[in-house]
Order: structure tokens, then C-alpha cells, then sequence
């Protein structure tokens, strides 16, 4: 597989769990749910559904208890990592917010993508072998 179709299908992946969220929030919040259950209730089904498209089709990986442990743990660093990202680039270097938020999203997109990768291969590497 090589690295550009590797990185396709990681970004459709990784968009179908950012549309999933989205609705999961929005919905959450329709239905009068407090956004930190709907953030939990989204995080679950990220997971699960991110696990099983990012295994099978980015990583071309096998399913296995300690990478679906490993890629839940590595998800789970998402919200205070961008909480991070932003307070860095926007507070502590004086980025102004429109230009942070997209820079923090691209941030977390690398960071994500190097969990992941680690979490379902347990390479840390990011060679054009996956």
C-alpha cells in the first residue's frame, strides 16, 4: 500500500468519525442531553467505528483486545490535547483564533494519526510501509 493511499483512506476514515460526532453532539443536544454525555456517547461510538475501519482498511491490520486497548487509549487524549493545542498557539504565542484552531486541528490530525498507528500496528513510525 502506498503512503498517499494510506493517508486517503486515514483521512476518510478519520472524517466519517468527525461527522459522527457531530450529529452525536448536535443530536445530544436537540434531545436536551448535557454535552459532556453526548461527548462520552460520541467517543464510544468513534471508537468503535474508527477501530474497525481504521483496522481494517488504513492499517490493513488484524483486530486484536490490545490494539483495540491501545487505540481506545490513544482517542482518549483528544480533548485535552486540543485544549492544549489551542491554549499553546493562541494564548501562550499570540496566534490570533483563526489561524490557531485550523493550526490545532492539523496538530491534532498528525497526533492522531501517530496513535493510531501505534495503537493498531505498534509501529511508531511513519515510513510509506504500513
Amino acid at each position: 500500500m502506498t503512503l498517499l493511499r494510506h493517508l486517503g483512506t486515514y483521512g476518510f476514515v478519520s472524517a466519517l468519525c468527525v461527522i459522527l460526532n457531530i450529529i452525536i453532539l448536535v443530536g445530544g443536544d436537540l434531545l436536551g442531553m448535557h454535552y459532556v454525555l453526548s461527548t462520552i456517547v460520541s467517543y464510544v461510538f468513534c471508537v468503535l467505528l474508527g477501530y474497525v475501519l481504521h483496522t481494517h482498511f488504513s492499517f490493513e491490520s488484524t483486530f486484536s483486545p490490545s490494539s483495540f486497548i491501545r487505540y481506545a487509549a490513544a482517542m482518549s487524549v483528544n480533548l485535552p490535547s486540543a485544549v492544549f493545542a489551542v491554549w499553546l498557539l493562541h494564548d501562550m504565542l499570540q496566534i490570533p483564533m483563526f489561524a490557531a484552531a485550523p493550526a490545532a486541528t492539523i496538530l491534532l490530525t498528525v497526533l492522531n494519526y501517530i496513535l493510531n498507528r501505534w495503537a493498531i500496528t505498534g509501529k511508531m513510525s511513519i515510513g510509506s510501509k504500513c
